[in-house]
């Protein structure tokens, strides 16, 4: 039975843990991605933005936790880890095939050359950033299917 709260708890941590992910790969020199900073792009620039940006992510986690419960839920899951990270190639693979090139076409920093278009897989953000991608979700459905069978 699906549990909301557990969801909402999965998705939070989930999402941080993807942020924090993505971070050391900044850092390391590997992408130039930035979740956060791409969907505050939306809202303009500054601090705006950026908490903006930051609460789009921290939904979206939200809401795929949701899915992604639900979906433990139809399947019978007893081990969160592998179900989610199972969850989290495909949610990697859909998100950067199709996804990423659609922000390029609808985004309004994109549209107004503020920032560039991450392109399919975001391979504009950097040669390593597809797979960090695809790794980067696959870390997300993991954390979130551990913590959220743990909590249902």
């Amino acid at each position: 039975m699906l549990n909301i709260l557990a969801a909402v708890v999965a998705g939070i941590a989930a999402s941080l843990v993807f942020s924090m992910f993505t971070g050391m790969a900044r850092a390391m020199g590997m992408t130039t991605m930035s979740i956060e900073k791409t969907l505050g792009a939306m809202f303009g620039e500054g601090s705006t933005a950026a908490i903006g940006g930051w609460v789009m992510h921290l939904m979206s986690g939200v809401i795929f936790a949701i899915i992604y419960a639900i979906a433990f839920d139809a399947l019978g899951a007893t081990n969160g880890w592998l179900v989610g990270a199972e969850i989290g190639l495909v949610h990697g693979i859909i998100t950067g095939a199709v996804i990423m090139p659609m922000v390029g076409m609808m985004h309004p920093a994109v549209k107004s050359g503020r920032i560039q278009a991450p392109g399919f897989f975001a391979i504009n953000a950097g040669a390593m950033t597809p797979m960090g991608l695809v790794v980067g979700h696959i870390i997300f459905g993991a954390v979130l299917g551990g913590i959220y069978l743990a909590l249902a």
